[in-house]
């Protein structure tokens, strides 16, 4: 997947928890026009139930927008 990712210009992967605010502050949350958040892996993650499979990407979604609201 991450060759996937490289042929966008200006994507970067960050390495961290997107649970955890530090993350975001070292990524440079506060100066992105847009963000790009990948859902859950289901062939990984096949313990979840179908209601919570979007959950997670949810909560990043809030919480990146606490940290900037203009993405």
């Amino acid at each position: 997947m991450l060759n996937q990712i490289r042929k966008y210009k200006d994507v970067y992967r960050v390495i961290g928890s997107p649970m955890n605010q530090e993350t975001f502050l070292r990524a440079n949350i506060n100066y992105a026009d847009k963000v790009v958040i990948l859902g859950v892996d289901t062939t990984i993650k096949s313990d979840l139930n179908d209601e919570m499979l979007d959950a997670e990407s949810i909560y990043i979604y809030k919480a990146i927008k606490k940290c900037n609201k203009e993405v």
